[in-house]
């Protein structure tokens, strides 16, 4: 039976679809503090209860960030360390909650992480898919009432989530897989000042 135990990593992933384009955009907790193995199916299932469904989560702050006819389809939840286990899908399928339409896939709007730890490992973002008319954007960078939805998402980035089964504590990390584990807390997060072009992979495209 697989389970949790003090030290593992887990692997959220929330997938965009805009325009038959995906988005991902990833995070990592770390499993701080755990009372017994709890099963992980069942921890799962509570995790997913306050990352997505509990008012002030982190997906009801991205939420509000999205564009109205952007969706989620999915969002993965996988334990990746200490010992990779099989990915758990949800499919909420909810729209944006921004009042506006993107009208490409590729503009995007930025949260910057960073770790406790000084190094080029230790910083990360994520890419928000954003609309582009005048209400979002202005002369490339997120309007005021743009840049308030976006700093609570960085905000709730750095927040701990607890679990019940086995009284878990879940720290949000910047996380990297070289042998041996590297991991750094997330100590602040910040929306840049500017939006973005996301670039698409196309490797094989086409074939």
């Amino acid at each position: 039976m697989a389970v949790f135990t003090t030290g593992d990593i887990m692997l959220v992933t929330v997938k965009n679809k805009l325009f038959e384009q995906v988005c991902l955009n990833t995070f990592h907790y770390r499993l701080m503090d755990c009372t017994g193995s709890p099963e992980y199916f069942a921890v799962i299932d509570e995790f997913h209860a306050k990352f997505y469904t509990a008012a002030g989560s982190m997906y009801d702050k991205l939420q509000a960030c999205y564009p109205q006819n952007l969706t989620t389809p999915q969002i993965w939840y996988q334990k990746v360390y200490s010992l990779r286990t099989m990915k758990v899908v949800k499919s909420p399928n909810d729209p944006g909650l921004w009042p506006h339409d993107a009208t490409s896939a590729n503009v995007a709007c930025v949260v910057e992480r960073r770790g406790v730890l000084a190094n080029r490992r230790n910083v990360g973002s994520i890419h928000i898919p954003c609309a582009a008319d005048p209400a979002t954007i202005d002369d490339g960078a997120p309007t005021p009432a743009y840049t308030t939805v976006l700093e609570a998402v960085a905000t709730q980035i750095n927040a701990t989530i607890t679990t019940a089964l086995g009284t878990c504590t879940w720290r949000p990390v910047l996380f990297n897989y070289p042998d041996p584990i590297i991991y750094s807390e997330i100590i602040n997060a910040s929306v840049q000042d500017t939006s973005r072009v996301m670039r698409r992979r196309t490797v094989r495209v086409g074939e």
